[in-house]
Parts: C-alpha cells; structure tokens; sequence
C-alpha cells in the first residue's frame, strides 16, 4: 500500500463509514489487510475527497482481503457474522449490513491459484477472478 493520504475527516456519511470502519478493524484484529474496491473506491475518492458529484450505479461496498488461505477468509467471516451487524448472504462474498445495506467482501493474494484466480470452497466450480487486486492494493490511498 503506498504511504499517499487522503483527508476524509468527517466526509463521509453513514453507513459507508460504520461499515468501512467495522470491517476495517475486525481485519485488522486479524492481521488481514484490507481495502476498499470498485466504485465504491472511485466514488470515496472522487465525490468525498474531490467534491465531484456521482451517480451509483451499484450501491455494494466492495471489499478486497489480502489472505494467505481459505482458513484465514472463513475466521474474518466468522468475525463479521459473530459482529451482530452483518448477515451472510447466499453468495460466499456476500454480506448485508443491518440486513440492507450489500457488502462484497472478496479474497487475493496467495489464496489465488494462477492467473490470480479463486475458487470458492463452498461453491464447488465457482471461480472468480481477482485480477488487478494486488496491484491496485499496492496502489492504494490510505485514507
């Protein structure tokens, strides 16, 4: 993760924030990096730290975890559920934040076979590509 900074002091609304903060230090607790991905990434960026105006096209939060194994993603799932706060939804990614609100929680790093791909254990088949992961979170803004 790179060492830029982007001051959101007080910006960003709720439940993004409790949400954000939440996973944020349920991963930390874990030793499990973790940043935020996709639009909603682009939309903090820009409407939070630039004032551009955004229309959602999505409302999930996406979340990538850099972790080692299937063991290590199943304790951080543990911890959200065990939270009180999330719901696991029908996908293995999948959570629901006060019931409602979706959020994408998604594995990289050495949990990815070749070509930066994972295979969800409890999906037999299911594959997912996580490519650009890693380099987009060695790219990141610390905010």
């Amino acid at each position: 993760m790179t060492q830029k900074l982007l001051d959101l002091s007080g910006k960003i609304k709720s439940p993004i924030l409790e949400i954000l903060e939440a996973i944020s230090n349920m991963a930390a607790s874990l030793d499990i990096p973790v940043f935020v991905v996709g639009a909603a990434a682009r939309d903090i960026i820009l409407h939070y730290g630039y004032g551009v105006e955004i229309i959602r096209a999505t409302e999930d939060i996406d979340v990538g975890v850099m972790v080692e194994d299937w063991d290590k993603f199943t304790q951080l799932k543990e911890a959200i559920i065990g939270s009180g706060t999330f719901d696991q939804g029908r996908e293995s990614q999948r959570f629901f934040y006060k019931g409602n609100f979706p959020v994408d929680i998604v594995p990289f790093g050495q949990i990815s076979k070749p070509k930066d791909i994972i295979e969800w254990p409890d999906f037999e088949g299911i594959e997912m590509s996580t490519l650009g992961f890693k380099e987009s979170f060695d790219n990141s803004i610390l905010v």
